[in-house]
């Protein structure tokens, strides 16, 4: 087994992730016909069981939403972003493809175990996992990727991945999550993240964004030392009205966690 995570599953930052997974997932699935296919190059964790008691009031609070549905054994498990995709498609009686990897051998093994197909491509290499975005991807390929980097992503990565993005995004046409942990927005890297979004993501991308603040003194490990972002890229399209709804299911969502959890989800979004 992988040694214990350093946070619990479905904490603040999770739930904006997972948030925006499934309601992208439901609006593709309402908007387009055939299988969706998602890619995690940084699969993580299937699930983990049992969930944190306060996780699994969390998400049952969360009513009607694509993430509830998403997860319909949360008083058993706590499934994470393979796993939520599989089924928000299945929620609506639809099904989708999951494609993953990660660079810890027996986490990848894990993920195989449960379900899910190994990710493969000639340009991809499984222990530098931000290698996905050099590969030539096809619209074909898939119907979103999920970059959800580890917490050394804004110190170590970010200056050379996300200049990257747009090409790979406005090539492919595949849309691209990206997660994303700060310790401190005021910080060098939090002010040269916030630069790199403003130079390279808003101007050229349909841009949507859930952000959450740090939560202190909180009995879910991971959620008081981080802020936490996550932001959905797409190519700009003639469909306006299209993203428009996807927007507001986004913004809608923002709101409903956000009373659950006492604390603000800012929500932002530009059309490139």
């Amino acid at each position: 087994m992988t040694t214990p995570l350093p946070y619990d599953m479905g904490n603040a930052g999770d739930l904006i992730k997972h948030g925006l997974l499934t309601e992208f997932c439901e609006w593709w699935l309402k908007n387009y016909n055939g299988l969706f296919t998602f890619i995690d190059p940084f699969g993580g964790r299937p699930y983990v069981s049992p969930p944190h008691g306060e996780v699994v009031r969390r998400v049952q609070r969360l009513e009607s939403c694509a993430l509830t549905r998403a997860q319909p054994d949360i008083g058993h498990c706590y499934y994470g972003s393979g796993n939520v995709i599989k089924h928000s498609a299945l929620a609506v009686q639809r099904q989708a493809i999951v494609k993953i990897s990660d660079r810890d051998k027996t986490a990848f093994q894990e993920l195989i175990q449960a379900g899910f197909e190994a990710f493969h491509h000639k340009a991809f290499q499984r222990q530098e996992s931000f290698s996905i975005i050099d590969c030539r991807l096809a619209a074909s390929s898939a119907s979103l990727v999920l970059l959800d980097p580890y917490d050394d992503f804004l110190a170590e990565y970010a200056s050379t991945i996300v200049p990257k993005l747009p090409e790979f995004i406005l090539a492919s046409g595949i849309p691209v999550a990206l997660f994303v942990l700060c310790e401190d927005w005021d910080s060098e890297s939090g002010l040269k993240w916030q630069g790199l979004k403003e130079t390279y993501l808003a101007p050229k991308l349909i841009y949507l964004s859930l952000a959450c603040s740090k939560i202190p003194a909180g009995p879910v490990k991971g959620e008081s030392r981080y802020h936490s972002e996550v932001i959905l890229l797409l190519a700009p399209g003639n469909d306006e009205g299209c993203w428009q709804n996807l927007a507001y299911r986004l913004q809608t969502f923002s709101k409903l966690l956000g009373a659950v959890l006492g604390q603000r989800i800012r929500f932002q979004c530009s059309w490139g």
